[in-house]
């Protein structure tokens, strides 16, 4: 791996890397110390370096003459950075141990890592208005070879450990102004795991070469939700990995330690120290290096060994000598396949610019160290379908885009469809302009029902649609639902059957609560005996806005299999599915000519809180921010009075019964302010009895590639379930606690069925310590499926409608905070919202953000660029001749007579 730090101060670096206990310049010849880069290169530095050399360098001078060497040498600049390179425990085993191939293929590798970053570096260019980045492709650097680490404080001596320092210097040739600039140094910095797993690509790559088997292991946490990858040479045993690892365990250690103080100052301190945290423990718990000699280092070092390591050791070697082992099992065509498959679930488009594009890369690299080079993964991605309209750019570019050609075809099928049915179908009222005599009741009854113009013009869309896929994009508020009662109700009297989808559960709610047969999209993609009866059918598909675009090209497929029609019926402003695509902007765009119906006057508030909800959804989001702030909703608080104040709010709201939802961006602000209500529950006495320890499953959010490989392998700290992914925690919950599912599953006894989303309160627990709920229904204290409901996220609140709700922005959430991440949560109340932050200034920032999702479609046909109307264009033609006469005008009247044209006179009206 390749761990990068940068060089504070030169006069430290000067003393720092002088040191004889660092070993850095008069080290064993044993040992590699050599110039690298391009840009030493055209400096004349070759061979062993000097130190002189290198003192002038990390001083930004001439490394010959000393004279100044930068074009600006401006004070507490950042000389340099150390990049170390360094190996898993048993490959530097295998060298100590006498494979002194080993130490070749380490030196390539790192080579070779370095050449990848060269590539990437850039400089500034700041001359004649111009604010920008130029690609250099050179740095220079000094590479010194280390056998060791710190010593350890068990005994003051240091475990093997062959690694490489790396001193690249802010130093770099730019070409085009044929001068030496700093280091843009940011986006290599921005890239180091990218480049970190290519330097274990040509490592394992290398050392598979000379005969050794690769063994990649990964970990799963289920508190971060992630799986940390490690690989060895396979053969070395893990008691002396573990052995010579103390450096480590005690950095471990110490990380714990002060962990634990935080969380004794501060209970709510984080679980983990900062990375900038980390480094600054890791160098305050650092030894001297003993003065002592390779050969006496190697001595101690063999004297740890027991007799039956050093004959596995051995063995491991010879096998390797032998070519016995057998060939990587994790080729490079299965790791393409699993990154593809994984980050593809998620986004159409891969977009380097949110570093996804490396992203994958990385995810491939993971899984199959040993088995390819990076440019072999990369050969195999583009045979796998991988493509991109500038195949040209390099991986790392910010421009890079890529997709798929699985997705491509998909949204060309679904596109496809939706533009050749454009009216191709027979409308189900033939005159739809006679619409009130259809509204009322099914079966003719005389009920009174009033809609409103939006209401009206979506429905005589609908039923008066001649094409094949309708879409209808309704603002919150604005009476969809009833809109899509009154559609059923025409569809019922018209006998035109209908497939009532919802994309969540409390969609389907929502549908059914108007006696529509609805169900989950997830149910009736997975259902034979539902699709039979669907068969020519209309397929109603509501909160749209979610539906991905797997489940919508199925959709399609069925649809054109078995003569269906759909209709979309969403808010476009509110959150995207989880998974990939954006549906109904890819059907109601440019590729399928399709114009949405759009019903934008909301009914849901009144005033000035209506006005503001209107503007948030047409995009003048910063207009509607400031209409609530004259209301009062928006408060400004300290940071640490944010919870208490949201739960003394909660208090207040729901005394007389109410269920008041309190949103937050993020879990842990979420868990903070849930807390708090429960205290203030307690001592209302809404609480009786006893806390019980429930089992809490979090739902990890894993891709189907992720969770298909833990199956396979395992996954220590997390529980799989057919359902996914989940990190383990517990929870407490009284009689009176209000909860909600977050799974589907079934009661203790197996009578009843629990679907996920629902909401309950605890009626009280049995004497084995289950949650009995409001229902009389008994669920096992170990499902994991019941939550408190008091705070839940943005996505949560989708589809939800009460009077009064409470939003909280503590400035560490609105990293997660998007335009819609504000839409969706206020726009959800009749009557009042209350929005707490500790910051407006940075809430009106993180609020104009909006979520871009780019769809294959639009990546492979970008828009082009419309030509100007002729008349336009001609305009600007004559525009610019008359220019140019005028300007020859002026000149003639400065020439002399003798020389102006026989006619100019004429022409220009002059007179002698």
């Amino acid at each position: 791996m390749l761990r990068f730090t940068p060089i504070a101060n030169a006069a430290h670096a000067e003393s720092y890397y002088a040191r004889s206990d660092g070993g850095y310049y008069l080290g064993s010849h044993e040992l590699g110390c050599e110039w690298l880069g391009k840009g030493a290169g055209r400096l004349g530095l070759c061979g062993r370096p000097d130190y002189e050399q290198f003192k002038r360098l990390i001083h930004g001078l001439d490394p010959h003459s000393g004279e100044q060497l930068t074009a600006k040498l401006i004070e507490n600049r950042i000389p340099g950075w150390d990049v170390t390179a360094s190996v898993p425990k048993g490959v530097t085993a295998a060298l100590e141990r006498g494979d002194t191939r080993v130490q070749g293929v380490i030196r390539r590798a790192m080579t070779r890592a370095f050449e990848d970053m060269e590539q990437a570096a850039a400089t500034r260019v700041r001359q004649k208005g111009r604010y920008e980045d130029r690609v250099t492709g050179n740095l220079v650097a000094y590479a010194v070879e280390h056998p060791e680490t710190r010593p350890t404080k068990e005994d003051g001596r240091a475990d093997w450990d062959r690694h490489w320092h790396l001193v690249v210097f802010n130093l770099t040739h730019d070409g085009a102004e044929d001068q030496w600039k700093a280091v843009k140094f940011r986006p290599i910095m921005d890239l180091r795991k990218y480049f970190s797993h290519r330097f274990d690509m040509y490592l394992s790559h290398g050392l598979t070469g000379l005969g050794y088997e690769i063994e990649t292991r990964f970990k799963a946490d289920g508190k971060a939700g992630r799986r940390y990858y490690s690989w060895d040479i396979k053969g070395i045993p893990p008691s002396v990995i573990t052995r010579f690892s103390r450096r480590s365990a005690e950095v471990e250690k110490a990380e714990r330690e002060a962990i634990q103080a935080m969380k004794a100052r501060d209970p709510d301190a984080p679980d983990a120290l900062s990375a900038v945290a980390r480094d600054k423990l890791g160098a305050t718990s650092r030894l001297h290096k003993q003065d002592e000699t390779l050969g006496e280092l190697r001595q101690y070092w063999n004297s740890r060994i027991t007799p039956e390591e050093g004959r596995q050791i051995a063995e491991t070697i010879g096998r390797a000598r032998q070519g016995k082992n057998p060939h990587p099992a994790n080729t490079a065509d299965k790791a393409a396949a699993f990154a593809m498959e994984h980050w593809f679930y998620r986004h159409s488009v891969l977009r380097e610019q949110f570093k996804q594009v490396t992203g994958m890369a990385i995810t491939a690299m993971e899984r199959c160290m040993g088995a390819a080079l990076p440019e072999e993964l990369e050969r195999e991605f583009q045979k796998q379908g991988v493509i991109s309209d500038r195949d040209r750019l390099p991986i790392w570019n910010s421009e890079k885009e890529v997709t798929s050609t699985a997705n491509y075809q998909q949204e060309r099928s679904m596109t496809g469809f939706a533009r050749e049915g454009r009216g191709k179908e027979r409308p189900v009222v033939p005159q739809p302009a006679d619409l009130r005599q259809w509204i009322g009741a099914p079966g003719g009854g005389n009920e009174a029902v009033r809609l409103t113009d939006e209401q009206e013009k979506a429905i005589r869309a609908l039923v008066g649609s001649r094409d094949t896929v309708n879409v209808v994009d309704a603002g919150q508020g604005t009476g969809k639902t009833t809109m899509l009662d009154q559609y059923g109700r025409i569809l019922s009297r018209c006998e035109v059957g209908a497939a009532w989808l919802g994309t969540t559960h409390t969609a389907v709610a929502e549908l059914q609560k108007r006696g529509l047969p609805a169900m989950t999209v997830a149910r009736f993609l997975a259902s034979q005996e539902e699709q039979q009866k669907a068969a020519g059918h209309r397929i109603i598909v509501d909160e749209s806005s979610l539906l991905a675009h797997r489940d919508a090209y199925r959709l399609v497929t069925y649809a054109r299999e078995h003569g269906c029609r759909i209709d979309l019926v969403g808010d476009s402003k509110q959150y995207k599915s989880p998974s990939a695509g954006d549906t109904m902007r890819l059907l109601a765009g440019r590729f399928t000519g399709i114009e949405p119906v759009t019903m934008k006057k909301t009914m849901r508030q009144q005033g000035r809180l209506k006005q503001a909800m209107e503007a948030i959804r047409e995009g003048e989001v910063l207009q509607g921010h400031d209409m609530l702030s004259e209301l009062g909703c928006v408060r400004e608080l300290p940071l640490e009075r944010l919870a208490q104040t949201a739960a003394d709010l909660y208090l207040q709201w729901s005394a007389a019964g109410e269920h008041v939802p309190v949103i937050s961006p993020t879990h842990a602000q979420a868990d903070e302010i849930a807390l708090k209500i429960r205290q203030g529950l307690r001592e209302r006495g809404d609480l009786k009895g006893e806390d019980h320890e429930v089992r809490r499953l979090v739902d990890l959010q894993w891709s189907p590639a992720q969770l298909k490989e833990a199956r396979e392998q395992g996954a220590e700290g997390v529980v799989l379930t057919r359902y996914g992914a989940y990190a383990e925690e517990t929870q407490t919950l009284a009689a009176g606690d209000q909860v909600r599912t977050t799974m589907g599953g079934k009661t203790k006894d197996g009578r009843h069925r629990l679907c996920n989303g629902t909401r309950y309160s605890i009626k009280g627990f049995t004497k084995a310590g289950d949650p009995i709920l409001n229902n009389g229904w008994v669920v096992d204290k170990d499902w994991g499926g019941l939550v408190q409901r008091y705070v839940g996220t943005g996505q949560g609140s989708q589809g939800i409608t009460e009077n009064r709700a409470i939003v909280v922005y503590g400035t560490p959430s609105l990293v997660a905070t998007r335009q819609e991440g504000f839409y969706v949560p206020v726009s959800r109340v009749r009557r009042e919202v209350a929005v707490l932050t500790d910051s407006n200034v940075e809430l009106r920032e993180a609020i104009q953000r909006q979520e871009s999702r780019k769809s294959a479609m639009e990546l492979m046909h970008p828009p082009k660029q419309r030509k100007a109307p002729l008349r336009q264009r001609l305009g600007k033609h004559f525009a610019y001749l008359r220019c140019l006469t005028a300007f020859g005008r002026v000149h003639e009247r400065r020439l002399p007579t003798r020389q102006r044209a026989p006619n100019m006179e004429k022409d220009i009206g002059y007179a002698r």
